[in-house]
């Protein structure tokens, strides 16, 4: 089933793959909540994608042959980010700028990782660092900013927000995780 021998990180990996359920449970609420805008339905159903993709790469192993998968996973994550800020746009909720600039450090995080080959081990770590850290103060602040963001409070489109955002952390988390995987695996192979 996964495929390593270490027993930190198949507790990692299982904790991970435990996360990822609730988090595709989350995405459907958006899917089907009323006050969901149509740009957060679609970033809910890109989000399913990038999760089921970092499920099977994480299930069938972060090896090298499962490239194609881990490259799904980032462009869907990438795109669903990109949608969120649009999204973000749009609604008519006083957000400021600190979540826009919050988003588009998450954005350019998940590009450079994406799109940049041989990006090297340090800055790999740096960038999932930044992107994990700017989720995470995007959510806080996006549950101060948005009353009900975390629980449901006075509007159900914050709601759909705050899921939608916990899923930005948890595939931050996921893609901290995937780059040491990445890194471990290169230095089994014997490779740079």
């Amino acid at each position: 089933m996964l495929q390593t021998e270490n027993q930190f990180y198949k507790l990692i990996l299982m904790f991970i793959l435990v996360l990822l359920i609730p988090a595709a449970i989350a995405d459907v609420q958006v899917i089907i909540g009323a006050q969901s805008t149509v740009l957060m339905i679609i970033e809910a159903v890109v989000m399913i994608v990038s999760l089921i993709s970092a499920f099977v790469y994480i299930l069938k192993g972060y090896s090298k042959n499962m490239a194609k998968v881990y490259k799904v996973f980032m462009y869907s994550f990438l795109l669903a980010e990109v949608l969120g800020l649009i999204a973000s746009l749009t609604i008519d909720i006083a957000t400021g700028a600190l979540p826009i600039v919050l988003g588009a450090i998450i954005i350019i995080a998940i590009a450079l990782l994406a799109f940049i080959k041989d990006f090297g081990k340090t800055n790999s770590f740096i960038t999932a660092a930044v992107l994990l850290v700017a989720s995470f103060v995007s959510y806080f602040t996006g549950a101060g900013a948005h009353p009900g963001v975390v629980r449901g409070g006075e509007d159900i489109i914050n709601t759909s927000i705050g899921l939608l955002q916990s899923t930005t952390v948890l595939l931050s988390f996921v893609v901290g995780f995937l780059v040491i995987a990445k890194y471990v695996d290169k230095t089994a192979r014997g490779t740079k």
